[in-house]
């Protein structure tokens, strides 16, 4: 599916509503702006009007306004809740395109403005073991991701048989050619949720993880960046480093997955722990509980290792792509640092058939850049 550029999301407000409009445009990545700053509005720009449509004067001045603008976009009106009947027919009245409660603004705006975030092949998979696994576990991501934003229920025996495709796949075609396959045919948050999932399997059949683990380790890398879906394109996408306020919008995504699937009754604990907790750091510097030591559960700890490894070999823009034995270097250098558990890295390593000597635990490797 081919990318398409949105066209510019800018959100007018009053007084009343300033700081909520310029919360959400933060949250959101695009621009806040007051109603007597309208003119500098950019061509065919989507307006969301967060005014007080209770307000005759302000009514009065959207109104006049848009018939000076004449904006070639959508205009999206928000309201105060479902029961806001005045607010509704007021925003009707001024020619609204659609009307969005406050409460549910985000996710609306989000959902409605952004390009799909995860882009099927453009053409089929190889018709082999290793491409109807990478498939199924593709479709099963797209609908994940897009299950957050319209508050869908996760079907678990779906998402689990998508898990146990990914195991026969790997384990039929061998681990290389499998995130190879990935590699050639996905892109962004797509080929690094895939990534997690090729590792996680490679790392739990070496280990000989039994099939119940196993699925629950897989079915975490599936879900592991399920919150990235209220993380705006911009951000997922942008070529360059991201700045501090950037950085702040994408760490919410482990609790954002998090609140998400705890709405979901039948997800084991150890799963929902891996979402939330698979970028804390042993000593106490990760994110977003700043856990530390055996506050960690083991598979989270070998959720983080297989996801920072994959987020090294991937192929992205912003970073140089390691070979795996450059990121297992890397993660080395982490382990002597105290945050990653040793055993696990050691493990993953002679999965991919490279040894690690004890004195590499004690050289420190530069890192790239990362944001998995």
């Amino acid at each position: 599916m081919p990318k398409t550029s949105p066209p510019p999301l800018v959100l007018l407000h009053d007084t009343r509503f300033a700081e909520h409009a310029k919360t959400l445009a933060a949250s959101l990545g695009v621009t806040a702006m007051a109603m007597s700053d309208a003119d500098a509005l950019p061509a065919k720009a989507d307006i969301v009007f967060d005014v007080d449509l209770h307000d005759l004067g302000i009514v009065d001045a959207t109104r006049r306004l848009l018939a000076r603008l004449a904006p070639a976009g959508r205009q999206i009106f928000l309201i105060d809740g479902r029961r806001d009947r005045v607010g509704r027919v007021q925003a009707e009245a001024l020619g609204a395109s659609s009307v969005v409660e406050r409460a549910k603004a985000f996710k609306a705006l989000l959902a409605a403005h952004a390009v799909p975030r995860l882009h099927l092949p453009a053409h089929p998979m190889p018709k082999t073991r290793a491409g109807r696994s990478i498939a199924a576990a593709g479709q099963e991501l797209a609908r994940l991701f897009d299950g957050v934003l319209s508050d869908e229920p996760i079907d678990i025996a779906s998402l689990s048989s998508a898990s146990s495709e990914i195991l026969s796949g790997l384990n039929e075609a061998g681990v290389q050619p499998w995130l190879a396959t990935v590699r050639q045919h996905h892109e962004g948050t797509f080929q690094h949720c895939l990534l997690v999932c090729g590792v996680a399997a490679t790392y739990a059949q070496h280990i000989g993880l039994g099939q119940p683990l196993a699925i629950a380790l897989l079915n975490a890398a599936m879900l592991h960046d399920i919150g990235k879906s209220i993380v705006p394109l911009s951000i997922l996408d942008k070529p360059g480093r991201l700045s501090p306020d950037e950085l702040v919008i994408i760490q919410r995504h482990p609790a954002a997955g998090y609140d998400y699937l705890m709405q979901q009754p039948e997800l084991p604990k150890v799963v929902l722990d891996a979402v939330r907790h698979h970028h804390e750091m042993l000593d106490g510097s990760g994110y977003p509980d700043a856990l530390s030591g055996n506050d960690i559960l083991p598979l989270t700890r070998v959720l983080t290792v297989c996801d920072i490894f994959a987020a090294l070999t991937e192929h992205r823009a912003y970073k140089p792509t390691q070979t795996p034995a450059e990121a297992l270097a890397i993660l080395a250098s982490m382990v002597r640092e105290g945050k990653l558990d040793g055993s696990i890295v050691r493990n993953l390593g002679q999965a991919f058939d490279i040894y690690i000597p004890t004195s590499d635990l004690a050289v420190a490797v530069k890192r790239p850049y990362l944001r998995a």
